[in-house]
């Protein structure tokens, strides 16, 4: 018989219940952790408010002509939601430029993560109790 076919040595194998104990311990508590972050998150609401919307680029060209294409496209973008002096969160439109973010009721200013063109100059939005404000958030080309 070899080593690793006995019962003796199986039972070495077997977690002892000090460990599993342990193991089901410090799960209850990253759970519980992890919940009470999530609650306790400034932008955890019943998502029932909040702001949705579109993110532009533009003018893409020098000129537009009546009856032309537009100059402005749907952009993707990292966006922040500050309240005051506080980051809220950052969010990243989708490729169709749209977005939507669950905000508790309040006054946020939409701020672009990034320097440089193209610049998005700092937007004001009221959101309402029980309710999604819809804004276009217009980033500038520069072109003119």
């Amino acid at each position: 018989m070899k080593p690793w076919e006995t019962s003796q040595h199986l039972t070495e194998m077997r977690p002892s219940r000090i460990w599993l104990i342990t193991r089901a311990v410090s799960a209850a508590i990253l759970l519980s952790t992890s919940v009470a972050c999530a609650s306790g998150s400034t932008n955890s609401t019943t998502g029932d408010s909040g702001i949705q919307g579109v993110v532009t680029y533009g003018p893409t060209c020098p000129v537009q002509r009546a009856g032309g294409p537009s100059c402005v496209r749907k952009y993707s973008a990292d966006v922040t939601v500050r309240q005051g002096d506080k980051t809220v969160t950052t969010f990243r439109s989708a490729s169709d430029g749209s977005f939507k973010v669950s905000l508790q009721p309040g006054t946020y200013t939409l701020t672009s993560t990034q320097s440089g063109l193209p610049i998005l100059k700092p937007l004001d939005v009221t959101v309402k109790p029980h309710s999604f404000t819809t804004v276009t958030v217009e980033f500038d080309s520069g072109i003119r």
